[in-house]
């Protein structure tokens, strides 16, 4: 009987174990992503600090866009390996509970050959046990609904964020070219303390004020 019943449990837990082994491996997938971004994080920087030095303003633009990509790829990376964490620790929860659920079903008709009068009490407490596990399903697939819906939400807002990505690449390049040593002979024009007549001249500004910092550094 204990054979059988040792069994009983072996078959209910080994697609939990499955499972576990799945996600862990994600989670490891989701490290080697993060360490080849970061990877090309530091390789960006240095190719931005070598296209200042070189006066191409065009290309240093373009590459600080490209670290601001790969900085939010990471985060999102972080985010997602905390997800999946989550969903390790629910997976583990619920394939225990219905391992348990339905090795106390299984072991009862193991048993039912060495006692035939079980106790109705019992009987009637296993199957309430078994409606607060169907709850319980319920309410996680409900849970994991509004997680998938939330992050819908999160990446539309993160669209709206791309329109932000313009000045936050300037600033991302003038901290790069301070960091080498380029001294700031004024200040850059700031859109957002004071306007300015247009678009075309603030662009102009800036980039007459990046040329005046590129031409310092060359010349030092």
């Amino acid at each position: 009987m204990h054979r059988e019943i040792r069994g009983i449990f072996h078959h209910y837990f080994m697609p939990l174990r499955h499972d576990g082994v799945q996600i862990s491996w994600v989670g490891r997938d989701l490290e080697r992503d993060r360490q080849q971004l970061e990877r090309q994080e530091k390789q960006i920087e240095a190719e931005i600090r070598k296209a200042g030095k070189a006066n191409n303003v065009t290309a240093a633009k373009t590459l600080a866009k490209q670290l601001i990509r790969v900085r939010k790829q990471k985060e999102k990376s972080y985010s997602m390996s905390a997800q999946i964490s989550g969903v390790g620790h629910r997976t583990t929860a619920i394939a225990s509970t219905v391992a348990i659920s339905g090795a106390m079903a299984s072991t009862a008709k193991v048993m039912k050959t060495a006692n035939k009068q079980m106790d109705m009490q019992k009987l009637q407490q296993a199957r309430k046990k078994q409606i607060e596990f169907s709850t319980t399903m319920q309410f996680e697939q409900e849970s994991m609904k509004m997680d998938m819906k939330e992050e819908m939400m999160n990446d539309a807002i993160d669209g709206l964020d791309d329109e932000e990505d313009e000045d936050e690449s300037d600033n991302i390049m003038n901290q790069v070219l301070d960091e080498i040593g380029i001294s700031i002979g004024q200040q850059i024009p700031n859109a957002h303390r004071s306007a300015l007549p247009s678009t075309a001249s603030k662009v102009n500004a800036e980039d007459d004020e990046l040329m005046r910092r590129m031409t310092s550094l060359k010349n030092s």
